[in-house]
This record gives structure tokens, C-alpha cells and sequence, in this order.
């Protein structure tokens, strides 16, 4: 999540934020996939491909939240696709979904 700034004295309004997505797996029936085969990664909220994780300011903890989708079809994106293409192309065809948070300090 990013923090948007407010003027002193509001409260805090927190704004998902898109660190990495990737899609168009092959789907697996045995063990545990460890790489992205033949996976194909999009852009994400700081405009690059891959994984950024968070990076929380000294003393200050961020939640990181992690979701996995099962799907009925692979979908048709390009490389450096956007999460709204994603959005959109997933629509229709979620037959499960998963998530998890991860804490995040230094």
C-alpha cells in the first residue's frame, strides 16, 4: 500500500499499489513451480517490469498483500501489459482466488 499525503491533522488514506503482476502461466497438476515458465510480466504501479518490493521508511511498517487467481483460460496480454489490461482480460473467467499479507519493516 502507498500512503497519500493529507494535510496535518486528516487521517491516513492508504492506496493499493501494483508491484509486480504476472500472467499467461502454464497451468501445473504436480510440485511446486519455482520460476515463471513461460510466464509473461506486466508493468507495474512504478512503471517498470518485475517484482519491487516494499521499501518502508526507517522505524515504519508496510503491509504487503499477495493474490493469486485461477483461471479458465490463458489470457492473451503482451509483455508490459498494464493491471487494469489484466483487470479487464481476467474478467469472466476467475474460477478461484487466494491472498495472504506479508509484513514489511526495517
Amino acid at each position: 500500500m502507498r500512503e497519500r499525503e493529507l494535510p496535518a491533522g486528516e487521517e491516513k488514506i492508504l492506496k493499493p499499489s501494483l508491484t509486480s503482476d504476472r500472467y499467461r502461466r502454464a497451468p501445473r497438476r504436480k510440485g511446486i513451480v519455482t520460476a515463471p515458465v513461460s510466464a509473461v510480466q506486466g508493468t507495474n504501479d512504478y512503471g517498470g517490469i518485475g517484482w519491487r518490493g516494499s521499501c518502508p521508511p526507517q522505524g515504519e511498517t508496510h503491509r504487503c498483500l499477495f493474490k493469486v487467481y485461477g483461471l479458465d483460460a490463458m489470457l492473451d496480454l503482451a509483455p508490459g501489459a498494464g493491471k487494469h489490461d489484466l483487470i479487464d482480460a481476467m474478467r469472466g473467467h476467475v474460477l478461484g482466488f487466494g491472498d495472504t499479507a506479508a509484513m514489511s519493516s526495517r
